[in-house]
């Protein structure tokens, strides 16, 4: 260490301005290719990653969308008094439906008379394997037990 002192105290004013130049100028070199470059190639590989990422959420949202308005055409279309109707006819049990009426904007409601609990339990099921769900249910058993009548307000 003594000696490069030695030298540096033998150099003349000029010669130190130019090695500490030089020194700088290293400095500089090292520090560009071997911190900054390598970050700089580190953060275009992240935007690159960040444009994809950005187009699948883009592309993300977009079926979401698709699958949320399907979904509510399907569900809309589906269930309606028409629907009911038709399902109560497979089902055999049109005559018991005294009346089926819209039930706010999702719903409808339908008021059996007469009906046998058998006959009422399968359409509950062919209602909720339409993934339909009952949100209100009242049931009145009649005389004889074996007969009810029944209201139901099913929604989407």
């Amino acid at each position: 260490m003594r000696k490069i002192f030695l030298y540096l105290d033998s150099l003349e004013k000029r010669e130190k301005i130019v090695l500490i130049f030089a020194l700088y100028i290293i400095l500089i070199i090292v520090g560009l290719f071997f911190v900054i470059f390598p970050l700089l190639s580190e953060i275009q590989k992240l935007d690159r990653i960040i444009y994809k990422e950005k187009q699948n959420y883009r592309k993300l949202l977009e079926l979401a969308s698709e699958y949320k308005q399907l979904k509510q055409e399907n569900f809309s279309n589906e269930l309606s008094l028409t629907f009911i109707e038709n399902l109560a006819q497979k089902l055999g049990i049109k005559e018991n439906i005294t009346y089926i009426k819209p039930y706010q904007e999702k719903g409808v409601e339908v008021y059996f008379e007469n009906i046998k609990g058998d006959e009422f339990i399968k359409f509950i099921k062919k209602i909720k394997e339409k993934e339909f769900y009952i949100s209100f249910i009242n049931i009145e058993s009649l005389y004889g037990g074996k007969n009810m009548n029944a209201k139901l307000v099913i929604q989407y």
